[in-house]
């Protein structure tokens, strides 16, 4: 065996050992118990991508670069994610109800994508008893949502869309989880000034949706029944971030530049895909070393005739 799957399914038991103990009564202190674990364990999964599955030296040179390389790339976000989260909280010695709830949320979703990834790419078997996870759920909800996944996981081919031209502001992302796998009930409302609470759309989806900016949604009908009524849902199948026009030139103007940034230019639509497979912001994206910012940036602008977005940046 590799000496980084031994360390990784080392950390592993002692982080299932944890979850056999507590209960639902212990959340907090389960928190505090796997919050060194946890930090290390993503520490370890993202040297492992970064190596390309191969051994590596486990040092904390190797594990920066790795920090970084999960970053940059979209199907790895949620690594960067939860190494974000964990350094936010490994100073947190006593959690109150509220705060240790909202963690083991967010722990479980982290964690699942975590088994879900290690599994797939190298056959890694970790977290067997994660079902006993002890999370906050509503067993009035848990069939509604057992129903919601299966529509989900099937082929919308016959399903009539709704028509969702406009772009939209995310306001909630809430996962919820079934069978070992993620999913997301999302509240949008339109992104334009007159947008209320009371305009807000709920619909559902098992992809990872960037709330950072405005996005075109692809949604579809369906229907699930429950006590015996078809209940109307939403699904979406689809995503993209869809800044909008007016928003980046106010981000011009910050700096004293008039550019008019065209939505349909070249520049625009590259710079919103890269946003939309790798679920940066630009902040992060502007932050990164100088060689990956150039390396993109080059990708980008030599699609475009004319630049305008990074005569600012």
């Amino acid at each position: 065996m590799k000496r980084i799957d031994n360390e990784i399914l080392n950390i592993d038991q002692v982080i299932c050992r944890n979850i056999d103990r507590f209960d639902a009564s212990d959340r907090g202190l389960l928190s505090q118990n796997i919050l060194s674990q946890l930090r290390n364990f993503v520490e370890l999964i993202s040297l492992k991508a970064y190596s390309n599955g191969q051994d590596i030296e486990l040092c904390y040179e190797n594990i920066k670069k790795a920090n970084a390389f999960v970053k940059s790339r979209g199907n790895l976000k949620f690594l960067s994610k939860f190494h974000k989260l964990l350094q936010g909280t490994v100073s947190h010695y006593t959690l109150g109800k509220e705060n240790s709830e909202r963690l083991m949320l967010k722990y479980c979703e982290c964690l699942l994508k975590i088994k879900t990834f290690l599994k797939s790419n190298y056959n890694l078997e970790v977290l067997k008893n994660i079902d006993k996870f002890p999370m906050i759920t509503d067993s009035n909800l848990n069939e509604y949502y057992g129903k919601i996944a299966v529509k989900i996981n099937q082929p919308l081919l016959n399903k009539s869309r709704t028509t969702y031209n406009n772009r939209y502001y995310i306001q909630r992302i809430k996962p919820f989880f079934v069978d070992y796998k993620v999913y997301y009930e999302v509240t949008f409302t339109v992104a334009n000034d007159k947008a209320s609470k009371f305009d807000r759309i709920i619909a559902f989806t098992n992809l990872d949706i960037s709330h950072n900016y405005a996005v075109k949604l692809s949604v579809k009908n369906d229907t699930v029944n429950i006590l015996g009524k078809e209940m109307p849902i939403l699904i979406i199948d689809r995503w993209e971030v869809s800044i909008r026009q007016c928003e980046l030139n106010n981000f011009a103007d910050i700096f004293g530049s008039h550019p008019s940034i065209k939505g349909g230019g070249v520049e625009y639509r590259e710079l919103m895909k890269f946003l939309t497979e790798t679920g940066l912001n630009l902040v992060e994206f502007i932050d990164f070393e100088d060689s990956y910012y150039l390396s993109i940036k080059s990708q980008i602008t030599q699609k475009a005739k004319v630049s305008h977005f990074f005569l600012i940046s």
